[in-house]
């Protein structure tokens, strides 16, 4: 966040950190920011997946993602689906490694 004072401002906003605070508390880690890049038109995709599976922390339920989408996001661009009620429990999870999956391990 020291290259992208913008960023830091953003993480750090009570818009985002006060709905944090109610699902985990006021101990608040910024641990990283990531961007999930995906170009017009592309093949490339993001499979279903669960990030507490790869992030290494224990326990899963922990951890909090702030997901924000920078560009408009429609169904037919790819914007982000989710399974109601898959952040209480852990599922299981198949590596596949597919030619356009946009994540390392195809998760």
């Amino acid at each position: 966040h020291l290259l992208l004072p913008w960023v830091s401002d953003l993480v750090r906003h009570p818009c985002v950190l006060d709905p944090l605070e109610k699902l985990i508390g006021p101990d608040i880690l910024i641990w990283s920011s990531g961007w999930a890049i995906k170009p017009p038109d592309s093949a490339g995709f993001y499979s279903w997946h669960q990030d507490s599976t790869y992030a290494g922390v224990e326990p899963a339920d922990s951890v909090v993602v702030a997901w924000f989408a920078l560009t408009a996001t429609t169904a037919e661009n790819g914007c982000v689906w989710y399974i109601p009620g898959s952040h209480l429990r852990q599922l299981s999870h198949t590596d596949t490694f597919m030619e356009d999956n946009l994540l390392s391990r195809g998760q």
